[in-house]
């Protein structure tokens, strides 16, 4: 289950309006344990109807500056936050994407259809900031060039898997595991019932044997006596028929 890592959400007095070519982004430092990123969180509200937002995770350069694509983005609908305080922790789901630990990355931030009266607000920290992984960031012109606050922090969470594990995978594992020791199992049952059936076979043949010499047995046994009453006969003549000349 998704947990949440790194965040700031103390703090906020200040708003930020985005829509159209102005977008803000938030710059975090991944601590350990290294972990994926599965949606954010964002302190929002909205005046009119601002129309979709999306947000995304980009890499920074040297400056700390947003640069490069999307490395995953999400999006939710900007017409379904509240128009005022209290102002709502919006979760975007974001597609899972590894962070290496150590490396600053940016939440950014946009309403591409909103204008002047139909935008969000994101709120931040601009009067004693605390969050030193990162800073406020803005930029007029889509995305292009962007401009550095290191004295506000927008309100954001990260949350994400520890890196590495898949629970797709660790269920599939687990059921691997009880296949296996369920075949293991039949394995033993078969071998067992096996071993019993050659022991029966074992035992009717030795059965079989026994019966065999005990009748071999009796069969010389009554040879002999045979030949014996043969044996102890007398000479005799042979009478009836005619007698010799």
């Amino acid at each position: 289950m998704p947990k949440r890592y790194e965040y700031y959400d103390v703090g906020d007095a200040s708003n930020a309006s985005l829509f159209g070519k102005n977008w803000g982004a938030q710059n975090f430092t991944v601590v350990a344990p290294k972990h994926t990123v599965t949606s954010v969180k964002l302190k929002l509200w909205r005046s009119g109807s601002p129309g979709t937002v999306t947000v995304s995770i980009r890499a920074t350069d040297e400056n700390g500056h947003p640069t490069g694509g999307d490395l995953t983005s999400g999006t939710t609908d900007g017409n379904t936050l509240p128009t005022g305080s209290p102002y709502e922790w919006r979760e975007i789901a974001l597609t899972e994407y590894t962070l290496s630990v150590g490396t600053k990355y940016a939440i950014v931030c946009r309403a591409p259809d909103g204008n002047g009266v139909n935008y969000i607000v994101w709120r931040y920290d601009a009067s004693d900031p605390e969050y030193a992984g990162g800073n406020y960031e803005f930029s007029s012109d889509s995305g292009a060039s962007w401009s550095s606050n290191l004295s506000a922090d927008f309100m954001f969470e990260v949350w994400g898997n520890p890196a590495g594990v898949s629970y797709t995978q660790t269920i599939s594992e687990v059921l691997g595991m009880s296949d296996s020791i369920a075949r293991r199992a039949d394995f033993k049952k078969t071998v067992s019932e096996s071993l019993g059936i050659v022991e029966a076979v074992a035992k009717q043949k030795a059965m079989h044997q026994t019966v065999s010499e005990v009748l071999g047995m009796r069969d010389m046994i009554e040879s002999r006596k045979h030949k014996t009453r043969i044996g102890d006969l007398p000479d005799h003549t042979i009478t009836g028929g005619a007698k010799p000349e």
